[in-house]
């Protein structure tokens, strides 16, 4: 039953019944809902800051589960770094010492990766950062391993030929010099005697008499064994493996273009053809194309203080023969 309502009439000072709009029911009763929802998404609003759902509780386990796993990922990554530096180091500074090889350069294992976005699938994730961080140290450790098996795969080959390429590495001294005395002017600028000019000598000169016997100086073919205006008769060897040797100013040739000869054979007799000014060879040791200087080439004839007494020969700047 329905509750009567009562309102004070002071004109005629009572009580009487008051009907309640039907507005002012809604209105209350809209207010009433109104108050209720808003303290419903308070409430809801709180719980879901203070108390995550089943189902972020789930993602947010699989996201400790996903960093735990990452960090074990770049533990291990860095320990194979470590290895793969010790591998590398190896090849360098071990492997291609024994066997008298050139060291790779440093951009041989560093190897781009460059001109694509190769972590755009990575945009947007809240581990973006680590997962791009992770993926980089990864194709950097792949591209090193993949340049270190090319390296190695070299060794091995270097390896197997090991003895036929010594045999073939210049490593004798072009004519017979026990007591040191007949290198008479080294690698570098010198004094002409005929241009009368400081100009860059290629080689190294021994002076001897005519008729001094000159030996090769590893296993080679001769390239060419013929007069040339400057180096008069001269004979160069083809050693292979990148190295070539020159024999200038003979006074006669012992060996025929394509003729295969052997380390200390000999190949022709010292003279002063060509641009010379006295008697003396003029040697040459050529690695992949440039002229290098032929006193490091002297190793199986000296010891090391023979070696130390040569080295400072060489270096005064004293006037050539050519």
């Amino acid at each position: 039953m329905a509750r009567n309502t009562f309102k004070y009439n002071p004109e005629t000072l009572t009580f009487e019944k008051y009907k309640v709009p039907t507005w002012y029911r809604v209105f209350k009763t809209l207010g009433f809902v109104a108050i209720a929802l808003v303290f419903s998404l308070i409430n809801i609003t709180v719980y879901s800051y203070f108390f995550p759902t089943p189902q972020e509780q789930a993602l947010t386990k699989q996201v400790e589960v996903l960093e735990s796993q990452f960090k074990t990922a770049m533990t291990k990554l860095s320990e194979q770094e470590i290895v793969l530096h010790q591998l590398r180091d190896r090849d360098q500074n071990l492997y291609r010492v024994i066997l008298q090889a050139e060291p790779n350069p440093e951009s041989f294992w560093e190897g781009g990766i460059g001109g694509v976005n190769h972590y755009a699938q990575f945009e947007g994730l809240p581990q973006k950062d680590l997962l791009v961080k992770i993926n980089t140290r990864l194709r950097d450790a792949r591209t090193k391993l993949a340049n270190l098996s090319k390296s190695y795969d070299d060794l091995a080959k270097l390896a197997t030929t090991k003895e036929e390429r010594m045999a073939r590495i210049p490593a004798i001294q072009p004519v017979n010099n026990k007591d040191l005395k007949r290198l008479s002017s080294g690698f570098g600028y010198r004094y002409h005697p005929i241009l009368k000019i400081r100009k860059f000598h290629s080689g190294t000169d021994f002076s001897a008499p005519s008729g001094t016997e000159i030996y090769a100086t590893a296993d080679g073919v001769v390239e060419k064994a013929k007069y040339a205006r400057g180096y008069g008769n001269h004979v160069v060897l083809d050693h292979g493996f990148g190295y070539e040797t020159l024999y200038g100013h003979m006074s006669k040739i012992a060996v025929r273009a394509g003729q295969k000869v052997k380390r200390g054979e000999l190949i022709g007799y010292v003279g002063s053809t060509g641009l010379s000014s006295a008697p003396h060879l003029h040697y040459e040791v050529i690695k992949n194309k440039v002229k290098v200087n032929p006193i490091h080439y002297f190793n199986n004839d000296l010891g090391a203080e023979e070696y130390e007494t040569i080295l400072n020969l060489s270096k005064q700047s004293n006037q050539s023969f050519d």
